[in-house]
């Protein structure tokens, strides 16, 4: 099948979806290509293979699909101007269903393999006629009885009423008879009288190839195993054919010459077409290596969601957003003033960032975000800008975490032997927006913000110090989960104090969090698979969906490293996960967290 069908499916299910569905049909149908060369060949699975996909992205009916496809193939045409050739292709409706055969010759010159689709037409009448479709192609009926409705509106502004009559299978033949009902005020009783004549009387009229040459100046010969022996200019020079043999005034010397020079032309077009898709494709590949390059920047700025935005033209007030239940991390190293007088600059920059190396690597695991880095504090938030119900333990897992990484970090220089750092956690409500137009950043706004960094600065090394709010926030979701040590109260601001814990241990394994809480996993590229030629058919009883048929497809060739899960199954698996028997760990790399 050339790609000017292929391409006419996609054109079709990126006008009437969107871009993102017409990603999803690519990864269920393992197609990787954006754009379909007209004159390249594909799989005769292929279009199967998208309009089941669609149908499974999408859930409209496959026959629903194939009709919508086929009515919008004449506008398609007009991209390549074959709308003009349809036009003249004949007078009436029905001189336009007998002249299809005729055009299908016709773009042999352009598709050479083209396998196309016979049409016959009898009995016709005042009131409409029948039509013999027989394709080696199955399932294209409501794709072709699309194309009839559409161009009888478009081209001779006829509303056709379709009969199905009879399909017929013969090896791999299949064979569809039509009843069209229209209104055919063309039919013309004389002229069919005329062409019902009897085959006797026709043979009775007789002239001989001289009288017949003299009539009709030559054009083309067969011999009698109809072959032919004068097809262009150089077998007629061979023969001692000249143009100037044909009569002057007959149209045959326009026939040899301009078909002479429309082959050339269309070879000539064929090939700069051909050249253009390579270049087009080529750019493509580089404009989406650059897309990635940038996108991977953008997003190390600011949140995806929020990227999205404001590339969708939306304004940063706009993108500003209240959350009413977020927990918030702050860290930093104990003495780093201290260490810092015995490093050199170049050596303190090299000592953070092998430290925040580490951290950045924990935070995409724990469902969190990093909001910013001042010196060595290090401030992260679960809740926003994707919103979830488990943010205070996403927090306290990913700051357990931290102490545990730091920990490792021993011996680093002769300078510095071991890093301790001490963390503050609290919950409540905060609003996060952009702010500033040169380097904007993320930023979180609020007395939620102020109380977490107290809670850092009254915190101890290598400890987790948690306000009553997110102490109470964790027992109600999960009593026992994390192991508590009351500490006392600490002031806030004019006499305000708020009783603090310490985080002595957790109990079971760390939840999971769905990729949807992972703020730069959310836009991670789906993996390109190739295309597979097998012909998708009609899905029966007891079959798999397009969706999983796909997956595995895509395995046994080894390009799916993982198996794609929703995030209902992820969260029922981490609930699952920690209902298992509760051990304590403790939370200190180095020595007793009490």
């Amino acid at each position: 099948m050339y790609g000017l069908i292929i391409d006419h499916i996609a054109t079709y299910i990126k006008e009437k979806y969107g871009e993102s569905t017409w990603s999803e049909v690519k990864f269920v149908s393992g197609v990787t290509d954006d754009t379909f060369q007209m004159d390249k060949k594909f799989s005769e699975g292929l279009s199967h293979k998208l309009i089941w996909a669609c149908h499974d992205v999408t859930g409209d009916p496959v026959d629903e699909l194939m009709t919508n496809i086929g009515t919008s193939f004449y506008k398609f045409l007009t991209k390549f101007e074959f709308n003009k050739v349809l036009r003249v292709l004949g007078r009436t409706f029905p001189q336009f269903l007998n002249g299809l055969d005729n055009l299908h010759e016709y773009l042999r010159f352009t598709f050479p393999k083209l396998k196309p689709p016979s049409f016959y037409c009898e009995h016709e009448s005042r009131t409409g006629l029948t039509l013999h479709y027989r394709s080696k192609r199955r399932g294209f009926l409501h794709y072709v009885q699309g194309q009839i409705r559409n161009i009888s509106q478009e081209l001779f502004q006829t509303e056709v009423v379709i009969e199905l009559l009879d399909i017929e299978h013969d090896l791999n033949l299949e064979h569809v008879i039509m009843r069209l009902h229209f209104n055919n005020l063309d039919f013309n009783r004389q002229g069919t009288a005329y062409r019902n004549l009897n085959d006797s009387i026709l043979e009775k009229v007789k002239i001989t190839s001289d009288i017949f040459f003299d009539i009709f100046p030559f054009i083309i010969v067969f011999n009698r195993g109809m072959r032919i022996r004068m097809s262009h200019l150089p077998q007629m020079y061979k023969s001692g054919l000249f143009i100037n043999d044909f009569a002057l005034h007959d149209s045959s010397r326009d026939l040899v010459l301009a078909s002479t020079q429309q082959s050339a032309e269309l070879k000539l077009l064929l090939h700069q077409e051909a050249q253009k898709s390579r270049n087009m494709r080529e750019n493509m590949n580089r404009l989406k290596k650059e897309r990635r390059r940038t996108d991977k920047l953008l997003y190390q700025m600011l949140p995806k969601s929020v990227a999205n935005q404001l590339r969708h033209g939306e304004s940063a007030v706009a993108c500003c957003e209240r959350f009413d239940s977020v927990t918030i991390l702050f860290t930093d190293i104990v003495e780093f003033t201290k260490m810092c007088s015995s490093l050199t600059p170049l050596e303190v920059i090299e000592f953070l960032k092998v430290i925040y190396t580490n951290f950045d690597k924990i935070i995409d695991t724990h469902g969190v975000y990093k909001v910013e880095t001042i010196g060595d504090a290090y401030m992260v938030v679960s809740g926003a800008p994707t919103k979830t119900e488990h943010d205070a333990e996403f927090i306290l897992d990913c700051a357990s975490q931290f102490l545990v990484e730091a920990g490792k970090m021993v011996n680093m220089n002769n300078k510095i032997h071991k890093i301790d750092i001490r963390a503050g956690v609290h919950s409540g409500s905060v609003v996060a927006g952009v702010v500033g137009l040169s380097m904007p950043r993320y930023c979180l706004f609020g007395e939620t913000v102020y109380v977490a960094n107290k809670m850092e600065q009254n915190s101890s090394p290598m400890k987790i110090l948690v306000s009553e709010t997110t102490h109470n926030k964790i027992e109600e979701s999960d009593p026992g989960l994390y192991q508590f040590e009351r500490r006392e109260e600490i002031e806030i601001k004019d006499d305000q104090t708020i009783q603090t814990f310490f985080v002595v241990s957790r109990h079971g394994p760390h939840r999971v969090p769905s990729p949807r809480n992972c703020e730069s996993r959310q836009d991670d590229s789906q993996t390109e698979d190739d295309d597979d030629d097998e012909l998708l058919l009609p899905r029966k009883s007891g079959r798999k969906s397009p969706t999983s048929e796909a997956e595995e497809e895509l395995k046994k060739k080894g390009q799916l490293s993982f198996t794609p899960v929703s995030d209902a199954g992820i969260e029922c698996h981490s609930r699952n996960s920690n209902k298992t028997p509760r051990q304590s760990q403790d939370l200190t790399p180095r020595k007793s967290i009490t």
